[in-house]
């Protein structure tokens, strides 16, 4: 394996010399300079990244911890994580924990030993116990998510106005009998979403009776039989309000199956 000292003696210079030219930390003659990256090429070296960055205290690497990236939000967002990192000169490492707490302190930990430069975590249910254990030191984001016991910087969704807009699109339509599937309860999305979507359509003097409302999981599978149930309960609803994208697939699945 090639190593600084061979490119150096190769270029008739000193270690130092070559450092600078690769690192641009001092001025070096342009013709030394060109001599040295003329051996770099010729000796294919190419630098050991990680030791270097371990040595400046960085690795340019971040965490992305999601609970499902086949999501589309979530698809949406890590692709716009990773091309900004790309920008900044980071890569990002993805782990899906698919809402297990679990997934998440075994990823956590070796997110952590892998020394990242920080960690952007949209959690599960559990997410305060988890992320409780993530050091001080290290600096992250929540995505999505709130941890009021813990401060920490939070980047939300405005999930009670986006489902009073739900409301207000629905009954602007002409519609007052009205389905839901909701998320899981213990989530701080579903809920929230289901306090705007109500909110709306009381100042439309419209109820929303329990045998409307079912509860499912997030994912496609969930919001097909969600449907089936809401289909066999509340057969006089005339639309959904679905809480997340893969349900409201789910439910049109299940509606066209029906015709």
């Amino acid at each position: 394996m090639t190593t600084i000292a061979d490119v150096a003696r190769y270029a008739g210079v000193s270690v130092a010399t070559v450092s600078h030219v690769m690192n641009r930390t001092r001025h070096v003659e342009p013709e030394t300079a060109e001599r040295v990256r003329a051996a770099i090429t010729a000796l294919r070296y190419s630098p050991n990244s990680l030791a270097r960055s371990l040595r400046r205290g960085e690795t340019k690497t971040i965490g992305l911890l999601l609970p499902d990236n086949s999501n589309p939000f979530f698809a949406s967002v890590a692709r716009q994580i990773e091309d900004a990192g790309f920008v900044a000169g980071y890569t990002v490492i993805l782990c899906n924990s698919d809402g297990s707490a679990e997934k998440e302190e075994r990823y956590l930990s070796v997110l952590m030993a892998k020394q990242i430069d920080g960690l952007i975590f949209a959690g599960s249910s559990d997410h305060a116990r988890v992320f409780s254990h993530l050091s001080a030191a290290l600096p992250a984001v929540l995505l999505d998510r709130e941890i009021h016991s813990v401060h920490v910087d939070s980047v939300l969704v405005d999930h009670d106005h986006g489902g009073y807009l739900a409301g207000r699109h629905l009954v602007g339509l002409g519609h007052s009998k009205i389905g839901v599937i909701g998320g899981p309860r213990d989530s701080s999305s579903s809920p929230a979403r289901l306090r705007g979507f109500t909110r709306a359509l009381a100042e439309a003097g419209i109820d929303l009776p329990a045998s409307s409302v079912v509860d499912s999981d997030y994912h496609f599978a969930g919001g097909r039989l969600a449907m089936e149930r809401l289909m066999t309960q509340a057969p006089e609803i005339t639309a959904v309000f679905a809480c997340n994208d893969l349900m409201a697939m789910g439910a049109i699945t299940a509606l066209r199956t029906r015709g």
